[in-house]
């Protein structure tokens, strides 16, 4: 309900676009405008014969070669301009991260298709519909352990081992101390620490809604974090993200998933509230995890 509120309220507040529609400006290289005038002249010889259905008439099999010819070149260009965005996006990767998210954004746009198919167990999909589902059980596999590979259940059985250790470390606390609670003040702070300019949320939400919601958003969000801690249970909305594929690099087959990486996009919520409570049990759980993790620590390198 507080998102929607928020996403709402954003969208009351906004100016309307009183500008008129201007038509997208297409990169139409010297192929295809050749491709186009040659299709177009085929046509205009084709109606002017009268528009016949034979399949000997040579108007017609000049104007279906023409429409098929301009298809195929429009295909091959929608193809490298494709495959230069996942380019692009890879590359800023690693360096500009405000044009990283521009990119990804517009991967994500509505009305873009950023495969024209996708092979995978033993088929091949076509339809967008299809391919999304492709993508879904991709990715669901992917996450779901083997019981055939022992490497992946003691993996697996290891990571839950970790979840309960944090959980009982959480809840001990709680019973040895008081609960935790933020103020206004703590969670103003932490969200002027958010980056703008990053993708919404599954719930539609950015940075830039909190930053400037006013006082009522802060509020609210604070109101939402003390229950949270209060009762020990996080929503459901606050787990969901929404995933999107990216293309690794140069010589992998578009159409194949396990030439995609995938990058996760998650609630704005849960990341504020990640951050308020490791900043007031950062020192318990650095005494918890084991002397051999060295990802995500402060102060300790990977190598």
């Amino acid at each position: 309900m507080l998102c929607n509120i928020i996403d709402t309220s954003a969208k009351e507040c906004a100016k309307p676009n009183k500008q008129k529609f201007r038509p997208r400006n297409r990169y139409w290289p010297d192929e295809i405008k050749k491709t186009c005038c040659e299709n177009k002249h085929h046509f205009w010889n084709w109606k002017m014969a009268g528009r016949p259905r034979d399949q000997e008439n040579i108007h017609f099999r000049n104007m279906k070669n023409g429409k098929r010819k301009l298809r195929s070149t429009q295909r091959q260009l929608e193809a490298v301009t494709r495959k230069q965005k996942f380019e692009n996006i890879m590359t800023a990767r690693e360096g500009d991260q405000k044009l990283f998210f521009k990119l990804v954004n517009d991967q994500r746009r509505t009305g873009m298709e950023k495969t024209s198919q996708l092979k995978f167990k033993n088929g091949i999909h076509h339809n967008p519909d299809l391919i999304r589902k492709g993508w879904a059980e991709y990715f669901e596999e992917l996450a779901t352990p083997s019981s055939s590979n022992n490497e992946d259940v003691l993996y697996n059985n290891q990571v839950e081992l970790d979840c309960l250790l944090f959980e009982d470390t959480y809840i001990s606390n709680l019973q040895n101390s008081e609960k935790i609670s933020v103020t206004e003040e703590q969670v103003e702070k932490v969200i002027n620490t958010l980056k703008s300019g990053k993708a919404a949320d599954c719930a539609n939400l950015t940075s830039e809604h909190l930053k400037n919601g006013g006082q009522i958003v802060i509020s609210a969000v604070t109101k939402l974090i003390n229950i949270i801690f209060d009762v020990c249970s996080i929503p459901d909305l606050l787990k969901l993200g929404i995933a999107t594929p990216v293309y690794k690099r140069k010589g992998k087959p578009l159409d194949d998933p396990n030439s995609y990486r995938k990058i996760t996009v998650t609630s704005i919520l849960n990341e504020i509230l990640e951050k308020l409570y490791l900043e007031k049990k950062d020192k318990t759980f650095k005494n918890a995890q084991s002397p051999l993790q060295r990802g995500f620590t402060r102060g300790i390198s990977g190598l």
